[in-house]
């Protein structure tokens, strides 16, 4: 081979397994090379990314990837257009306009992205969306993260000035300091009411509280563990570190526990241990009734107490669909080590 034009041909021959997609690539590039004698900058930094990808199975075909990637094009190399090497954001009329080159992990994360209101349009071969806030905000945030270059027209840049300059404002009620005061920005009459009566102090049974209330707590406040186990809605830690959680418990005040059904936790864990471990701290403990995780006459019982926490293992996706309302979820993790040998 002496040309990239007959790497290409080899690469369509069967000896090398490509995946559909990149079958696909090197199908339409040969086409191209034929037909109009051109490669794009673009599709000639694919190629070599290809070339790589696939160097394990050209080794051991007696093909050198390094040799491979030396050899020049005999076609034209043009510079791909600015439309094809970024992604770009307009406004028409009331509506959003994304472009950008395609891209599978951009594809996957953005179509599901919650809220999100772009959809995409086959022939406009672009995502629209209705004009939001929000919308931009997706744009906004998702595109730097794949994209090297983005670029907005004058209408968005000028809407983009505009809320920028609230970016460092906060919205939700949190808990700040600001000049050695704690103070809960951001706070409404029924929350100030709520307050009312509360001493505001750096402690975890404080940092707890505001946590049942919906405030949140700046990160520059949580200087240890037990603030910030204090401090979260869903706490996640450790089975190493599970001799922890009745000191962390006892910090704040909780005395109830409710563990997730038993068969969602792994054989591995003793749970008659653990909750044994918690009943030192003065921590009782009972296991949820049913798979679904509806309370049953106890724990409904222990719900009455506002210090009542949830415990699951592994996954926080069970907890995000509940809809009972402890005033803590916790999920449990396995970092352990696996040696394979």
């Amino acid at each position: 081979m002496q040309k990239r034009e007959h790497v290409i041909h080899f690469m369509l021959q069967g000896h090398v397994h490509l995946s559909k997609k990149d079958y696909g690539f090197f199908h339409n590039l040969q086409r191209l090379v034929h037909d109009r004698g051109i490669v794009t900058t673009n599709q000639s930094n694919l190629f070599e990314k290809l070339l790589k990808k696939y160097s394990r199975q050209l080794i051991k075909l007696e093909k050198s990837p390094d040799e491979l990637l030396n050899l020049q094009w005999n076609s034209t190399v043009v510079r791909s257009s600015e439309e094809y090497t970024g992604a770009r954001v307009s406004i028409n009329g009331n509506s959003i306009i994304l472009k950008c080159p395609f891209n599978t992990k951009f594809v996957k994360v953005f179509k599901n992205i919650k809220d999100n209101t772009f959809l995409w349009d086959k022939v406009k071969k672009g995502y629209e969306s209705e004009f939001s806030t929000n919308a931009l905000k997706i744009v906004y945030d998702t595109l730097p993260k794949y994209f090297d270059d983005v670029s907005y027209d004058d209408a968005i840049t000028k809407k983009l000035d505009e809320i920028l300059e609230f970016k460092n404002h906060t919205f939700a009620p949190t808990l700040k300091n600001i000049n050695g005061n704690l103070v809960v920005v951001a706070c409404n009459q029924t929350l100030s009411d709520l307050l009312s009566g509360i001493v505001i102090e750096k402690t975890a049974p404080c940092f707890f509280k505001m946590s049942q209330l919906g405030i949140n707590v700046d990160p520059d406040l949580l200087t240890d563990e037990s603030l910030k186990f204090a401090s979260s809605n869903i706490y996640e830690m450790d089975l190493y570190d599970i001799d922890k959680l009745g000191e962390l418990c006892q910090n704040v005040g909780v005395k109830h526990v409710v563990w997730a059904y038993r068969a969602s936790f792994s054989q591995n864990i003793n749970l008659k241990s653990i909750m044994h471990k918690l009943e030192r701290y003065g921590v009782e403990s009972i296991i949820g009734a049913n798979r679904l995780g509806i309370p049953d006459e106890k724990v409904n019982e222990w719900l009455e107490h506002e210090d009542t926490i949830f415990i699951q293992y592994h996954s926080s996706n069970y907890i995000k669909n509940k809809f009972v309302a402890y005033s803590k979820y916790v999920v449990l993790k396995n970092s352990t080590v696996i040696h394979v040998k």
